[in-house]
């Protein structure tokens, strides 16, 4: 099992804990009881039309209804995913 590497800050742990699979380090860390405040930033939403034929939503719906997920939940997941697509 490989060693746990030492941080120096918070910011440094978080960084590798984010880029790193930690599976191979469980047994190196401790079960912690603590509680953390959680900041959740929430972002302006605006609304918009979506014409689709009756047939597309009915797909979308069984597709969501699969996924157990609402479906317009499904179509925002859908729309950011080509959006990091188009992005890179």
């Amino acid at each position: 099992m490989p060693k746990l590497a030492k941080w120096v800050s918070e910011r440094q742990a978080a960084d590798w804990f984010a880029t790193h699979d930690t599976a191979d380090y469980m047994d190196a860390l401790q079960v912690v009881q603590e509680r953390i405040a959680v900041r959740r930033t929430r972002f302006a939403e605006k609304p918009i039309d979506l014409h689709l034929r009756a047939d597309e939503v009915d797909a979308i719906k069984k597709v969501a209804k699969r996924k157990e997920i609402s479906y317009d939940t499904l179509i925002r997941s859908w729309l950011l995913e080509k959006l990091r697509q188009e992005a890179q």
